[in-house]
């Protein structure tokens, strides 16, 4: 079932928020929050890095602001090693209450995610179906945020993260790469964004995998599939080279900045042509 208020918020509504969504990893939030609650896959949605809340909102407005619990030092930033993001609670407060988001019915966690435990996450909302995780991105605390997301993830959730091959922070790749080569972990990668990973338990990485190339719009962004081990990856990535054609980087530019103009143009090219084919 469609959620409205979710649907216009990733098409239109986030550039009213600071921060950081690529239309192309906003649909892949949008498919997957959609297609959770289509198949009874209930429960809280948890966020480490919230900065002014670009990415939150549309998960709390999946859950309609219940069950929802963010974790972001805000203030503290003498704790912020690496300046991964300046959250600033006062601005996320304003930006839940335009978005209709009761503020009272959402767990704000200000510590560490490093301080965080399972438990504290699990006491006041339950079983998550979808963690995101974008807060500190060295090595040590990008396993940690990895290893608290499987600690409360119900068996078919989702884990996205961000900046995982974002070439200014290698470390997000390297603490990635390390918890999914430790034994203890469950999951295995089904998707990568415009700039985030998302993965699964192995056993609803088809679900996933078929939901997300069921979408029209993403199939505009899809690149390849590939096999890590007996798993399938897909890619949903378009970038701007200097080594395409003027014609190539053109396309790729709409398509990354004006997402939805290049999707427009796309269904009318496509009608176009299918309307010579039947002439001739």
């Amino acid at each position: 079932m469609a959620n409205r208020k979710l649907e216009e918020y990733i098409r239109t509504r986030s550039r009213e928020v600071a921060g950081w969504l690529p239309r192309c990893d906003g649909e892949i939030f949008k498919e997957v929050l959609e297609a959770q609650v289509d198949r009874g896959i209930d429960g809280s949605i948890v966020e480490i890095g919230i900065h002014h809340g670009r990415s939150f909102i549309p998960l709390a407005l999946s859950n309609e602001g219940r069950r929802c619990y963010a974790i972001d030092i805000f203030a503290r930033q003498d704790l912020n090693r690496d300046s991964s993001g300046r959250g600033d609670k006062e601005a996320f407060l304003a930006n839940l209450k335009s978005f209709g988001l009761a503020a009272d019915a959402i767990c704000i966690d200000e510590r560490l995610s490093t301080l965080v435990k399972p438990d504290d996450i699990l006491e006041k909302v339950g079983l998550a179906r979808f963690f995101h995780i974008d807060g500190g991105h060295d090595v040590e605390t990008v396993v940690n945020d990895l290893m608290l997301a499987q600690a409360v993830l119900r068996d078919d959730g989702v884990i996205a993260i961000d900046d995982i091959f974002r070439h200014a922070w290698p470390e997000v790749s390297m603490g990635v790469f390390s918890y999914l080569a430790n034994q203890q972990s469950e999951f295995v990668p089904f998707a990568y964004g415009h700039n985030k990973a998302y993965m699964c338990r192995r056993p609803f990485g088809a679900m996933y995998r078929e939901l997300l190339m069921q979408s029209e719009f993403l199939e505009m962004f899809y690149a390849k599939s590939y096999a890590v081990s007996r798993d399938e990856v897909l890619v949903f990535q378009r970038y701007v080279s200097s080594d395409s054609t003027i014609r190539r980087r053109l396309v790729d530019y709409l398509m990354i900045y004006h997402a939805d103009f290049a999707f427009h143009l796309r269904k009318r090219f496509r009608r176009a042509k299918r309307m010579l084919h039947v002439q001739t």
